[in-house]
């Protein structure tokens, strides 16, 4: 049995020969919170995870911002 299981959807994949680069995830909070963008930036990182992108973007379209995600929290 898997150690971990994952259910999401990520909103579009970056993919080259086959392997996934960069994961992006749109939102549409128009004053997303401290708290919330951590949430937000620990799915991408699952995602990340799940894929194994390196990096992916929040795309915070209502207020025009992308908040750059590494795999791993620095």
């Amino acid at each position: 049995m898997p150690k971990h299981i994952l259910a999401g959807r990520a909103d579009a994949l970056a993919i080259r020969d086959g392997l996934v680069e960069l994961a992006v995830d749109w939102k549409s909070d128009i004053d997303p919170t401290p708290a919330v963008r951590s949430m937000y930036a620990g799915q991408l990182r699952d995602y990340l995870m799940a894929t194994g992108a390196a990096s992916g973007a929040l795309v915070f379209a209502t207020i025009g911002e992308i908040v750059w995600v590494a795999a791993t929290a620095t």
